[in-house]
């Protein structure tokens, strides 16, 4: 349990750290990409920019599996 809190804090560091000190518009744009809609009953919490980050981390993911492993082709066509 240990281990799963001080991974836990330092992720909740590093969310906390990049609100601070990277510039507002990049925040923002984390904050739209975790699904921040622009509306005045949306929040700003860390929860959405974790959201943002996430996804950034799922993209990287993706690609890199792409990369490695392609769509199958099924062989036949033009």
């Amino acid at each position: 349990m240990r281990r799963v809190f001080v991974l836990t804090m330092i992720a909740a560091l590093f969310v906390y750290h990049i609100s601070h000190v990277w510039p507002q518009h990049m925040i923002l744009w984390l904050r739209r990409l975790g699904g921040k809609l622009g509306l005045s009953s949306d929040l700003d919490g860390p929860y959405i920019l974790l959201a943002g980050i996430r996804a950034v981390f799922v993209i990287c993911a993706t690609l890199t599996f792409v990369t490695q492993h392609p769509f199958p082709s099924t062989g036949g066509g033009p």
